[in-house]
């Protein structure tokens, strides 16, 4: 230290130098550290997914052929009498469905397997629709609650559409009687 011992003021320069490369190398170290941890959460999200199609490919020719038990009529879609029929005469149901298919459980979750509302689901929908319900963290009530939700903003939509319609007709109406 004679370059000190000579000009203490130096003394300063040093210390602020030392500390100031000393905090550098911490940040560095800390990014490397924060981006194998984000890149290791990736590669956990990549194995998640491939996880669950591998789950989905080997769950969906068993969820498949109940549906073709469960097809009375043969004509690619299932209505409710047809499921709590299948499912009083002792369908098959795959281990990993059974928390799901339950007579009970089934009545409920018919309208929200049922994404068209048309009254039936159709194979894609029933096999879709069971895969994710077996295969996503979601409990199956906040599932229902949200296609509860999601009927219930289109009705609205299609009755203030026909509130919107009979208003524009009535208008109409009232000038053309003027």
């Amino acid at each position: 230290f004679p370059l000190i011992a000579q000009r203490p003021a130096l003394s300063i320069y040093f210390g602020c130098l030392i500390l100031l490369v000393s905090l550098a190398l911490m940040n560095l170290i800390t990014a490397l550290v924060v981006e194998d941890a984000i890149s290791r959460t990736r590669m956990d999200d990549e194995m998640v997914a491939i996880y669950h199609k591998r789950q989905m490919r080997a769950l969906k020719p068993s969820v498949e052929a109940m549906f073709q038990l469960m097809d009375e009529d043969e004509d690619g879609s299932v209505v409710l009498d047809e499921v709590i029929n299948a499912l009083r005469q002792g369908l098959h149901v795959p281990r990993a469905l059974h928390d799901f298919v339950t007579e009970e459980r089934m009545v409920d979750l018919f309208d929200a397997l049922d994404e068209d509302n048309s009254g039936q689901i159709s194979k894609d929908e029933f096999v879709q629709g069971m895969c994710n319900l077996v295969l996503q963290d979601t409990p199956v009530e906040t599932t229902q609650m949200l296609h509860m939700l999601r009927s219930a903003l289109a009705r609205l939509a299609r009755m203030e559409q026909l509130i919107h319609d009979g208003v524009a007709d009535a208008s109409v109406h009232t000038r053309t009687c003027k």
